[in-house]
């Protein structure tokens, strides 16, 4: 917090990206409406943009679109360079897909605009816990990092410059430097990236000949506390700032020789200073400068973090310097911990000596008091019990052991947690320590688990042939996964929503109009996920088979077509949260390919019935083809064996017909083979007349009966297959007989 003393509420600064300009003017104005502390910036989403994001500038971002549009993958990557400030999407629009890669982006929350005052608020009060946990985070981190390169320093010197170095990383500026306080002054203890010319000159700042100790420069001002708050470039913790330097001497007119004194760094052509003074307590003990020549590097944010980060960075070196130092560096580095959102304790030989109030809370113990003497791994399961212990010996002989490791710790009450561990060594009161920070990650765990369990639901959904199978394992999924008083899966029938399935509490048996109300018709009609934690005041809620208090429903889309409704219901209010929302998207997700698959194969067996129709009526036209045309035949060899019976004699020229309609006979056999397998056409040169001879002569048409060919000259010659034409005239005799 700001040194000047806690407030109940501290001012953020948030910038909105994207949208139209209407609806970003509209956001800005309501959004600093529902959080007076909350100052408001709009811009567009372009290149300008990010790259005249700075850290310190603001305290979160909200992109006001949709995460696929162009330059919010890279504003994301932006925001999360900048120590992971947090990254709000604030849109209409939403699907598993979009939260999905919303969340692999970095993307800190994702809250649905509804287009109501409440969708504001919610934004508001989300975008002020994110920035609360961000800064408490930042500043426990940055101190914790401060406290670490301050112990590892074998002097004073190294201690300041290592503060210096760290700080330097964090704000980007070019030069900085501490003052510390030695015998009434307050020289250039350390500095990085001024000349060694400014550093010896502005060394000290007493005022030559003066009878007393005055102070010159404003890093006077500001060590004697002779700061304004009600002027614009001094803050309520006493500290000075400017992002133009040139700019504030012309406003301040003839003020500036009284507060600008020396004036080196201005005429050093320094436009960025900040000048925050290191407390102890209430006693100032030095100065932190911050010089650039750039303008604007220096804002109000980051003035405000280096105030957070000023009592741990005061600390810190008064540790390094006396055992006084070391007493009060603990002292505060204890108050750190206490007001940390993160579980933290410190170990000595594996055995607890420090535990905050939030380590005591996850091992279920109000007083931390419970936990000191006590080993770490007595918390753990004892599966990682030894694992833990192993651990602490390996660190105690010098092995690499990993900073951050999981384990599975005792959950008061019976149950297990989940717990994500980090590691860091430390020197507390003269031994060798480890600082221990912990995070619950139970529901995360929780979460994966889930989504696997839908894995394999979504296993048997990818291989279902039918809609009954696909209903079942949907029932089953949410069931094993979700849980709740009533599931039901609706098919949407045309215009109608028809229940196939549903588990708990007396399930509906009425199918559902579209052009009707209810929850259930409005998600399944406007394709959108529909999550109400309180049904009872919407008015589009309709009572249905069991009196329930919250409702989720979920429409199953195929290429922005309602095929089917996924509907869940409990009877108790906030039932439901953003967690189950996703999970069931993403089932609903594997239900509509499985129902799109089921569709093509339907289609699919569809065809096949109806080649397998075709298929069967060409083979009948072939059967008949061939049975008629092989009664020429049949009847030729009937004929001449009746003749051969009548008159024995003509038993030489009558087994010659039969020979040849036997022959024939074959042939049409070999021509039906040749319908359903391709055979290439035997074509050669002949005289048609011969052809048409030969047949008439084979036809045996009986008695009473003549067959007369005219032709117009002895030779017809025409390429073709002889065999072919033969049947054809065979036909066409047989059939002038008949």
């Amino acid at each position: 917090m700001p040194q000047g003393g806690k407030q109940a509420t501290r001012s953020i600064r948030t910038l909105l990206v994207g949208g139209d300009p209407e609806g970003l003017e509209a956001t800005k104005t309501a959004l600093e409406k529902a959080d007076g502390k909350n100052s408001v910036a709009a811009m567009p989403l372009t290149r300008g943009t990010l790259k005249s994001l700075r850290f310190g500038e603001y305290d979160c971002v909200v992109l006001c679109c949709h995460i696929s549009k162009p330059g919010a993958e890279k504003l994301a990557k932006r925001v999360g360079g900048m120590r992971r400030m947090p990254f709000i999407v604030y849109t209409a629009e939403a699907d598993s897909d979009s939260l999905l890669s919303a969340f692999k982006m970095g993307v800190t929350d994702y809250i649905i605009d509804e287009c109501r005052p409440s969708s504001v608020k919610t934004l508001a009060e989300r975008t002020r816990q994110a920035v609360e946990v961000w800064r408490d985070s930042i500043r426990d981190a940055m101190i914790l990092r401060i406290l670490n390169a301050v112990n590892e320093a074998k002097t004073p010197t190294e201690s300041v410059k290592a503060v210096l170095v760290i700080l330097k990383g964090l704000t980007d500026a070019e030069a900085l430097a501490i003052r510390l306080r030695n015998r009434g002054d307050y020289p250039n203890y350390a500095a990085i990236g001024f000349s060694d010319e400014h550093v010896v000159h502005e060394s000290s700042l007493i005022v030559k000949g003066s009878k007393t100790t005055i102070l010159d420069c404003m890093c006077g001002h500001v060590i004697q506390g002779r700061s304004d708050p009600k002027r614009p470039f001094f803050t309520a913790a006493g500290s000075f700032w400017t992002g133009s330097s040139s700019q504030l001497a012309r406003e301040l007119g003839d003020e500036a020789p009284r507060l600008l004194c020396r004036a080196n760094c201005l005429r050093e052509g320094y436009e960025s200073m900040a000048h925050i003074p290191l407390k102890n307590g209430d006693d100032i003990i030095g100065l932190l400068q911050v010089n650039d020549h750039r303008k604007d590097v220096v804002n109000p944010r980051l003035v405000s973090f280096l105030e957070e980060l000023a009592a741990g960075i005061s600390l810190a070196l008064l540790k390094a310097d006396t055992e006084r130092t070391l007493r009060n560096t603990e002292e505060l580095f204890r108050t750190l911990l206490e007001h940390s959102n993160d579980p933290i304790s410190i170990s000595v030989d594996n055995v607890i000596v420090y535990a905050n109030k939030k380590r005591a809370e996850l091992a279920g113990y109000t007083d931390p008091a419970k936990l000191i003497g006590r080993s770490t791994d007595e918390f753990a399961e004892s599966e990682d019990s030894a694992k833990l212990r192993q651990m602490a010996q390996d660190r105690a002989m010098g092995k690499n052991v990993p900073p951050r490791y999981e384990f599975k710790m005792k959950a008061p009450g019976g149950g297990t947690r989940y717990v994500e561990a980090s590691h860091t060594p430390i020197v507390f009161r003269g031994q060798n320590a480890g600082i221990n920070i912990l995070h619950d990650v139970t529901e995360a765990r929780r979460y994966q688990e889930k989504i696997s369990a839908l894995h394999s639901h979504a296993a048997v959904l990818a291989s279902a042939d039918n809609l009954k199978l696909i209903v079942k394992t949907t029932l089953d999924a949410c069931q094993r996964v979700l849980g709740f008083k009533l599931l039901t899966f609706f098919l949407l029938d045309t215009d109608t929503l028809v229940p196939l399935g549903s588990r708990g509490l007396n399930p509906p048996k009425t199918p559902l109009y579209m052009n009707g109300n209810g929850i259930t018709v409005k998600a399944a009609r406007e394709k959108r996920t529909i999550l109400l934690n309180d049904i009872r005041s919407d008015p589009d809620y309709i009572k249905g088979s069991v009196s329930t208090k919250a409702e989720l429903a979920v429409p199953v889309l195929v290429a922005d077509e309602t095929l089917a409704l996924i509907n869940i219901e409990d009877t108790h209010i906030d039932a439901f949260t953003e967690m189950d929302r996703v999970l069931l998207e993403t089932l609903a997700s594997h239900v509509a390919s499985a129902m799109y698959r089921l569709r093509h194969m339907e289609a699919d067996a569809r065809a096949q019935a109806e080649r397998t129709r075709e298929l069967l009526e060409s083979a009948n036209r072939v059967t008949g083809m061939v049975r008629h045309d092989l009664r020429g035949p049949l009847q030729t060899i009937r004929s001449a064996s009746f003749l051969l019976n009548a008159d024995p004699s003509k038993a030489e020229m009558l087994t010659q017909t039969i020979d040849q309609s036997v022959d024939y006979a074959s042939k049409i056999l070999d021509d039906l083979r040749s319908n359903t397998t391709p055979i290439e056409l035997q074509r050669t040169l002949v005289n048609l007349k011969d052809i048409v001879d030969e047949r008439i002569k084979a036809a045996n048409v009986g008695e009473g009966i003549k067959v007369k060919a005219v032709f117009e000259t002895e030779f017809i010659v025409a390429t073709v297959d002889p065999d072919r034409i033969r049947r054809v005239l065979d036909n066409l005799i047989k059939n002038a007989v008949e």
